[in-house]
């Protein structure tokens, strides 16, 4: 099940939480650490993902597959995918690069999981 699988994204060093969500927003299943807001997040998250899919079709580079965003405080990488989209926080110092490696099977998982 979908919450199996956040789990085991939850425990990949340095990942400090995830949010499986719709494009509207709607959450289909998270796991963020106590006091962060979930709903906030996802949200958030939708507005960005709409305007960088609308960039990326206009310049015809394809479809939206993954986003890394670096911050002072944290990172985050977004995924798309099947109109859902994964947000998966990080702990400041991680390498997001070597995150996207192990995540990749995981987002298959999901993907699996999701069709059915």
């Amino acid at each position: 099940n979908i919450k199996d699988v956040l789990k085991k994204i939850n425990k990949i060093d340095k990942v400090t939480g995830v949010i499986l969500s719709s494009y509207e927003g709607i959450i289909i299943e998270s796991l963020l650490r106590e006091g962060k807001d979930d709903v906030l997040q996802a949200g958030i998250a939708s507005q960005k993902l709409t305007k960088i899919k609308e960039s990326l079709s206009r310049l015809d580079l394809g479809g939206l597959k993954q986003i890394n965003l670096y911050g002072s405080n944290g990172n985050q990488c977004l995924f798309e995918f099947n109109g859902k989209f994964l947000i998966v926080n990080c702990h400041k110092h991680t390498n997001i690069n070597y995150v996207s490696l192990e995540l990749q099977p995981l987002i298959e998982d999901i993907n699996k999981i999701l069709i059915k």
